[in-house]
């Protein structure tokens, strides 16, 4: 829960957020939603953020006012790590965009898109960025969309983690009027992937032994399921975080376990690359060092040490196959009433491939 609490050396009222306290907005940046009563502070991505004109100014004024908080922190950081976290957005942004484009597209192209009174307006909306999280369950739900954004709060060293509360609100409403299931938030989280940040000199190159500025963690919770009238699919929601890891000596990440990290590197610094990978001797040196270890135990506890920094939470389904039908075969389908055996609105039947790595959950 965000909360309001007085604070004695300061004339205002200061906002909590799970126990952190979160800075005051920069004076020169202007929420969009102020300036744009279409959207709101926790709007999904466009579904087709080409959609016309009008959307991509949308787009743009969203990306240049959030750009602000991401290169202003609220405190003395190390330039290099405040660099880390406003080129992952940066470089991620174009990226979650296309592959909300691309699936989207995939839909329109392969599923037959079929205009339906019902839900056209909504659709639209969808695709504009500018639909409620209601309204793309209603969307997800009612057509073979395979996947989709429900919302996204970007909060760069905590700025904005006010509207997250909101946002699972709003969540938590749509999967109960379409009867689903909230799962509890106690549940751990899963799928925790660490990237290494290296640096680099000006001419953006690694010289000499490779040093890390800092990490990008992405972790993933199941949020809950809506089941799909007449199918035997669900959509699965998952709330997906990132997360910049500090290791600065001031910021109280453990020296040693960053120390061992590059302790490789001064020793083989022809052989090491690790910018940006996964790779099997990253992954190695991770779990070998204690560093891995030292970072999940951070993310399963919520941790509140400087060592963290907040950057974004995303909402986003999937469908598959819900597991109580998945090993009944046709046979499962065949059991439902002939009321719900109609297909969804738009076109065949829903898809089960795979989807990207980034959507599926």
């Amino acid at each position: 829960m965000t909360e309001r609490i007085p604070v004695q050396s300061r004339q205002h009222e200061a906002l909590v957020f799970k126990g952190r306290f979160l800075p005051e907005l920069p004076r020169h940046y202007t929420e969009p939603s102020q300036n744009n009563s279409l959207i709101v502070p926790h709007g999904a991505m466009p579904a087709n953020p080409f959609f016309d004109d009008q959307v991509k100014r949308q787009q743009l004024d969203i990306k240049l006012e959030h750009l602000k908080l991401y290169l202003s922190p609220p405190i003395d950081m190390p330039a290099s790590f405040v660099k880390v976290v406003a080129d992952d957005y940066i470089m991620n942004e174009p990226r979650r965009e296309m592959e909300n484009f691309e699936t989207h597209m995939k839909f329109i192209s392969e599923d037959g898109y079929v205009a339906n009174e019902a839900l056209e307006a909504e659709m639209q909306l969808y695709e504009k960025g500018q639909a409620s999280i209601s309204q793309i369950a209603d969307v997800l739900v009612g057509t073979n969309e395979v996947a989709g954004e429900f919302g996204k709060v970007g909060h760069p060293f905590g700025y904005r983690m006010q509207h997250v509360q909101p946002m699972r609100a709003d969540m938590d409403q749509a999967i109960e009027v379409h009867d689903g299931v909230v799962y509890p938030a106690v549940s751990p989280y899963r799928s925790i992937v660490i990237l290494p940040k290296i640096a680099k000199n000006e001419d953006e190159m690694v010289v000499g032994p490779q040093r890390i500025d800092g990490f990008i963690v992405k972790y993933k919770r199941d949020y809950g399921k809506i089941p799909v009238p007449g199918s035997t699919e669900i959509i699965n929601v998952v709330e997906r975080q990132i997360a910049a890891f500090r290791v600065d000596e001031a910021s109280g990440f453990d020296q040693e376990v960053l120390a061992a990290m590059h302790q490789l590197s001064d020793h083989h610094p022809d052989r090491v690359n690790w910018e940006g990978r996964q790779s099997p001797a990253f992954l190695d040196r991770l779990a070998r060092t204690g560093c891995k270890e030292f970072i999940e135990r951070a993310i399963q506890r919520d941790s509140l040490e400087d060592f963290v920094v907040p950057v974004s939470t995303t909402l986003y389904g999937y469908k598959s196959p819900d597991p109580i039908f998945a090993n009944m075969g046709n046979s499962a389908l065949r059991r439902l009433p002939v009321e719900d055996k109609t297909v969804a609105y738009y076109g065949p039947a829903h898809s089960t491939e795979k989807l990207p790595l980034e959507l599926e959950g």
